[in-house]
């Protein structure tokens, strides 16, 4: 073989070796750094559906075991949530959703009007608070 091939085949096995080194370390960001966002609709009256998390970003080994817990954490605390404000505050129900990302955690306020049970109409003022980041959604 001669040097010029040689030179060829180390060149190019290096290149390999750069890009499946890349492409490693993406994948090893994105199990311990998937983007995790929460998203809501905004009806034309203004008023917000209940967020949801959005999950993208995800390596192909899944999630470590941190971000499932912060996902299980979201989705236990919204879902609680959703039913205290659906079944406390009946129809007419104006909710909106506001996120704000503070001090390292994530408050997901939910202000409006809701009718109780007996006819009166009530100001909605709730509150979660995660310990982690959840980016709104743009």
């Amino acid at each position: 073989m001669g040097r010029d091939m040689k030179f060829v085949l180390c060149s190019l096995s290096f290149i390999g070796f750069i890009i499946i080194a890349v492409f490693g370390a993406v994948q090893f960001y994105r199990y311990y750094h998937p983007k995790l966002e929460i998203t809501y609709g905004v009806s034309a009256d203004g008023a917000t559906s209940m967020p949801r998390l959005l999950i993208s970003g995800e390596s192909m080994w899944g999630y470590s075991d941190l971000v499932k817990e912060h996902i299980a954490t979201y989705s236990e605390q919204e879902g609680a949530m959703e039913r205290y404000l659906l079944t406390t505050y009946h129809s007419p129900r104006v909710l909106q959703t506001h996120v704000e990302i503070k001090d390292g955690q994530t408050i997901l306020t939910f202000t409006g009007q809701g009718t109780l049970e007996d006819g009166t109409v009530s100001e909605i003022n709730e509150q979660l608070v995660f310990d982690f980041i959840l980016r709104p959604r743009d």
